[in-house]
């Protein structure tokens, strides 16, 4: 039953690696937030759980999408 699947489960493998090889770079920069981002309601008061070496405040992200392309936001507040 498995004796034909070999050169199959092969090709598989090597079209991963070269999708894998073809991914775009992408580039993170910080800076502050581009105009067309909307604020991001207040986070979260709630105090760290015992034991937590950090807590999640907020999380935010937006993507825009023009005729240029994909362009993406990311903002995260931890609290210690």
């Amino acid at each position: 039953m498995w004796r034909g699947m070999a050169p199959i489960v092969a090709l598989c493998g090597t079209s991963v690696v070269n999708a894998a090889d073809r991914a775009q770079v992408r580039v993170v920069r910080y800076a502050p937030a581009p105009a067309w981002v909307i604020a991001a309601p207040k986070g979260s008061d709630a105090p760290t759980p015992p034991g937590a070496p950090l807590r999640l405040i907020s999380a935010d992200q937006q993507v825009r999408v023009t005729d240029r392309g994909q362009k993406e936001y990311q903002a995260t507040k931890l609290g210690v």
